[in-house]
């Protein structure tokens, strides 16, 4: 079986592991990527050694500014447990360790090890978490399934809620309410606390910045858009400022996907699947066409933007725009906010501007309105209108005296 064929084969079994196919097509990627360096050697074999060499190519590509440090985690992950599925079979390396519980948790860590109940993702997930709570419950001096009590269930989410927040919390509780559950549908208790375990914990919103107009205009003019590399960074940088589309949306844009005689861009939306058509305007038009007739190499694939050397292919991960856009907020002596923050920007100027948020959530494509009423927070114009005065609450006496 060659290294294409091997691909293949993990690759069908991350997805009976029940890895969603974007996962898959993360994993795909630099896998490939490593498989084309191994043959560019004249190499058939995969080992430790040539895994390492191809890792740390990509690390001294993400200290010149070439990737960012997500790619790298992504180029590791995926060529590490490649290696591991071609010299095992196996997708993980399963370390049964010493026990670190009394018999009747330990006994149950077992079972989680290998109940087909959980996919292989989700298994890993709920070893970790069990462990945690196995450890907190018998420093608590509980032993046993049926000495879990509610002020004990509750303890532990009080005490990981001073240590995590946000999704971490949501997740500890999410795989505690499946634990519980486990030990009923196993007789190892009479309560799963499954209605303390369903009330909506409470996350902190942050408000994520979005590029200024001033730097959205130092962005655009420092870009040379004499080069094939300018012309494509330019196009792909209006794309975000003008029509606030996603870098995976943007770097998945096929040519047949744009309607030059009706004047629309019409997609379906890698994140929620849903089709999208965004009007055409005469500066992205135009931005796209010089791109495609005088930069764009000749390339077997149908997406808009391709890699400039051989063999020409399509992006398939949004992070490499992540990368480049901070390279370019760099050399325009600008603070890179992200990619996402020139969507962020579309929905401010709307926002700003009175657009019905149902106008709003339509041109970004959101899924819901709660999506788009994040962007009132960044309207501070109007914002400031609601800002009461300090009358009848001021301090007196000390300072202010």
């Amino acid at each position: 079986m060659n290294l294409e064929q091997q691909l293949d084969s993990f690759l069908l079994a991350l997805t009976e592991e029940g890895y969603p196919p974007k996962s898959c097509k993360m994993y795909r990627t630099p896998i490939k990527c490593l498989i084309r360096s191994l043959y560019e050697c004249e190499n058939r074999t995969l080992d430790r050694d040539i895994v390492d060499r191809f890792l740390t190519y990509h690390v001294k590509r993400h200290a010149n500014g070439e990737i960012s440090s997500e790619t790298v985690r992504y180029y590791k992950r995926a060529a590490s447990r490649f290696l591991h599925y071609i010299e095992t079979g196996n997708l993980y390396s399963v370390r049964k360790m010493t026990p670190k519980h009394g018999t009747a948790f330990e006994a149950i860590m077992e079972e989680l090890r290998t109940d087909e109940f959980f996919s292989g993702p989700d298994r890993y997930h709920m070893i970790s978490s069990a462990n945690q709570f196995f450890l907190w419950l018998e420093e608590m001096q509980c032993f046993s399934p049926s000495e879990i009590t509610l002020e004990l269930v509750r303890g532990y989410m009080l005490e990981r809620s001073a240590k995590v927040s946000g999704q971490t919390l949501y997740g500890d509780q999410r795989r505690l309410k499946i634990l519980t559950k486990y030990f009923v549908n196993h007789g190892l208790a009479d309560c799963d606390f499954s209605q303390y375990l369903s009330l909506p914990i409470a996350t902190e919103k942050k408000i994520l910045p979005a590029m200024s107009q001033q730097e959205i205009y130092d962005l655009l003019t420092s870009i040379d858009q004499s080069t094939a590399q300018g012309k494509k960074d330019y196009a792909i940088v209006l794309l975000g400022v003008v029509t606030g589309l996603r870098a995976i949306d943007i770097i998945s844009l096929e040519l047949p996907n744009i309607d030059w005689r009706c004047g629309e861009i019409n997609i379906n939306q890698s994140k929620t699947g849903v089709p999208l058509a965004l009007p055409l305007t005469k500066d992205v038009g135009q931005a796209l066409k010089s791109y495609i007739l005088k930069a764009r190499p000749k390339s077997k694939s149908t997406k808009v933007f391709v890699h400039h050397r051989a063999p020409f292919d399509a992006y398939e991960m949004g992070s490499i725009l992540s990368s480049r856009f901070k390279f370019l907020c760099g050399r325009a002596g600008i603070e890179c906010k992200g990619f996402h923050s020139l969507r962020r920007s579309v929905g401010q100027r709307m926002t700003i501007a009175e657009i019905p948020l149902m106008t709003t959530s339509q041109i970004l494509g959101h899924s819901g309105m709660d999506i788009t009423k994040r962007y009132i927070s960044l309207d501070s114009r109007h914002l400031s209108i609601c800002a009461l005065p300090f009358d009848g609450i001021k301090p007196t006496g000390g300072i202010y005296g």
